[in-house]
């Protein structure tokens, strides 16, 4: 018996990949047994308001490393629900043991949206980072902390 790394990319679009290795050995009636790893990746034109969202492990904990692409005239509750359906079913956002996680990441993300420009940092605080582990302490509780 050998094994195989097959590779399936689903992307936000519903568009489907997957290796052609996969149709073949059906073809022939050859029973594939997946034990699927997930991993999320993104195109770069899967969002309409940022270059990039993934996610990160920093010393504190994960974060949501966002890349907006214009960071002060976005929309931000469309924003926000392009962020939220990358995260809610990601298993780094629903690993984490925080009842306040959504609000929490909400406060942090308008912080960003609203107050980034006015930090004084090299780049006015890009990318955004989004904590799920911290407890929320309300958008202006935020903002005192420098958005994180």
């Amino acid at each position: 018996m050998g094994f195989y790394r097959l590779y399936f990319f689903f992307y936000l679009d519903g568009s489907l990949e997957e290796e052609p290795f996969l149709k073949e050995a059906q073809d022939r009636g050859i029973s594939i047994i997946l034990e699927p790893t997930v991993y999320i990746q993104t195109r770069a034109n899967s969002f309409k308001h940022f270059r990039s969202i993934s996610w990160i492990s920093r010393s504190e904990g994960i974060s949501l490393s966002v890349m907006p692409n214009s960071p002060f005239t976005i929309s931000k509750e469309s924003a926000w629900s392009e962020i939220y359906k990358f995260i809610q079913y990601h298993p780094m956002y629903t690993q984490v043991k925080n009842d306040t996680k959504q609000t929490s990441m909400y406060n942090q993300f308008l912080c960003h949206a609203d107050f980034a420009r006015g930090f004084k940092t090299p780049r006015n605080l890009e990318p955004w980072n989004l904590e799920p582990w911290k407890q929320d302490k309300g958008c202006w509780g935020f903002v005192r902390g420098g958005c994180n």
